[in-house]
């Protein structure tokens, strides 16, 4: 998407306020990436030769419990803000 683009929303364009999001997801993202190798790197040599496989699983499923439990409640807080939004504009579309 170009800069000057004009995707508009009903009040201006969308644009302005998807550049500060377009820069936390990238600094969000790396670093998680730089935290999720260096986690790996600890829980490995912590543990015996023998416990390597029990202890990257182990490592893997905390990290896919944690996502999954985070997508749960931002979802439920997204379709609560959704809701509040269509309870609002419901009320302005009633006579």
């Amino acid at each position: 998407m170009k800069k000057g683009s004009t995707v508009k929303n009903g009040h201006g364009s969308l644009l302005p306020h998807l550049w500060p999001c377009f820069w936390v997801f990238q600094l969000t993202g790396l670093g998680m990436g730089f935290v999720t190798l260096a986690t790996l790197v600890v829980v490995q040599n912590s543990v015996d030769v023998s416990d390597l496989g029990v202890a990257t699983s182990s490592n893997q499923f905390a990290r896919t419990l944690g996502g999954t439990v985070g997508v749960g409640i931002c979802g439920g807080f997204m379709n609560s803000a959704l809701g509040r939004a269509m309870d609002g504009l419901i009320t302005k579309i009633k006579p």
